[in-house]
This record gives structure tokens, sequence and C-alpha cells, in this order.
């Protein structure tokens, strides 16, 4: 028999590839390392960290919402899938962040419209990271609104609430500050950002070393070795986005070495 879940919460062990659903997402953290039984067929499991995210004493599923998963063998787990509110957030997000973006152009050899780099980290997240968890994609795509844009925090609260301005800020460089500084501190400050906000720095900087920018030689390499920098303290939080990462940093390397710099 096949027993079908709603997933709010899920945490595993992959070797004996069982499950536990919670309905509360506090209870689930408080489980961690706790030997389970399987509600269905007796068999035991323990409680793992395996693809959650522990924020504010919250434990929610990232890499894996909206793909089917197997577990034990008299079990098949269907992970939530998104509803009309989700896909709603995200396309209002879009039209917001291209009102926002609408005068700005990326610093690349052809001036692509901005709203293209933040619709390109977040497919990134989406078809590279596997990512699915709905505030981080929708913040991926608001990543530049404050820093950029003559945004309000409180607009961000007002149309997707707290959780996404909170990845939004989290990600938002302080522009009092000199530009050195500014980026100094993004490598400081990497390691103890949020999963949420490593994922959509991850995104942002693979965007970013994928374009052509008007940039002389010495600057893109300089840029590229910055990012390296960057990554360092962003790595451990999803394989595929870091490998992709790599290619890409590797990829750009070679062109900017052959003297391709979009000039």
């Amino acid at each position: 028999m096949s027993h079908k879940f709603e997933l709010i919460c899920l945490s595993w062990e992959c070797e004996g590839q069982t499950i536990k659903v919670y309905d509360g997402l506090r209870q689930a953290y408080e489980d961690l390392g706790n030997i389970e039984e399987c509600p269905e067929c007796g068999e035991e499991f323990k409680i793992t960290e395996n693809h959650i995210f522990v924020r504010n004493d919250e434990v929610k599923v990232f890499k894996n919402l909206g793909r089917e998963q197997e577990s034990c063998m008299t079990h098949k787990t269907i992970v939530t899938t998104f509803s009309d509110d989700d896909l709603d957030k995200i396309i209002r997000a879009v039209e917001f962040s291209a009102i926002k973006h609408r005068n700005q152009r990326r610093k690349d050899k052809d001036k692509l419209p901005y709203i293209n780099h933040p619709l390109e980290a977040l497919s990134i997240l989406w078809i590279i990271g596997k990512v699915r968890y709905i505030p981080v994609l929708v913040a991926e795509i608001l990543h530049d609104i404050i820093e950029d844009t003559d945004t309000k925090p409180e607009e961000i609260f007002s149309l997707f609430g707290q959780e996404v301005l909170d990845l939004v800020m989290e990600v938002t460089d302080d522009k009092s500050l000199p530009k050195a500084e500014r980026k100094r501190l993004q490598i400081e400050d990497a390691p103890s950002r949020s999963v949420g906000a490593k994922l959509i720095k991850i995104a942002d900087k693979i965007s970013n070393i994928n374009s052509s920018p008007d940039w002389t030689k010495e600057r893109f390499i300089e840029y590229l070795d910055w990012t390296e920098k960057v990554m360092e303290g962003l790595r451990g939080t999803n394989q595929e986005l870091e490998d992709y990462y790599d290619i890409s940093l590797n990829r750009t390397r070679e062109k900017v070495a052959n003297g391709d710099t979009g000039e």
C-alpha cells in the first residue's frame, strides 16, 4: 500500500529511506537526534537535519519541496506542491521588481534590462539548485531592490511579509559605506548568513560572473577573485549551486584570459 502525506516539515535518514511528517515545526526541531518509529509500518529511523533549514526555531524544507521522494519499501511520499497563493507571490514579485528596476541596465556590453539579472538568479535557484522554498525565491527576485532603487522596507513587508523582508535585508549592502568596506563585509559576514540568504547570494554571484560587464581584464579578474572569497563562507549550503558556481567561474576565467571581457 502507498500512503500520501502533505509534508509541512520532514527529516529522514538517507540509508533507511524513512520519513517523519510533522504538524508542528518546533516539535521537529526538538526531535532532532531521536530514534522514531514510522507510524505506518513500525520501522525505526533517526531524525536528522538533512534538507532542513533552522531559523527562528522553525524547521523548513528547501531542497525537496515539490519533488516526489521514495521512503521505506511500503511508502511513497508526495512532497508539498505549490498553491495558487505561492505562484501569485512569485508573479507579483516579478512585476514589482520589473517596475522598480525599469530605468536600470546591466553593466554588460548589450546593456540589457536590469530585471534580467534577478530573473536569471531565480532561474539558477530553481533549475540548478532545485530550491522550492517560496520566501527564498521571492526574495531572490527582490534582492537588489532596496540597495539599488527607492523601495522602502515597509513596501516589501506590506506586499510580501516579514520573512521575505528579512531575507532581502540580510543580502542588502549598506550603501552609506565605501565600496571597499561593503565588499570586505560581504566576505566577513558570509559564514554567518542564514541558509536562505546564502542561497540567494550564491545564485546572485553565479549570475554576475556569467555576465559580460564592460570592464577591463584586470577589473574582471579582481571581481572573480573577490567572489571566490565570498563563496568560501557560503559553501556547505547547496552542492548543486556550488558546483555550478565552480563551473561558471572556470569558464569565465578562461574567457577573460582569452581577452573576452565584454569590452
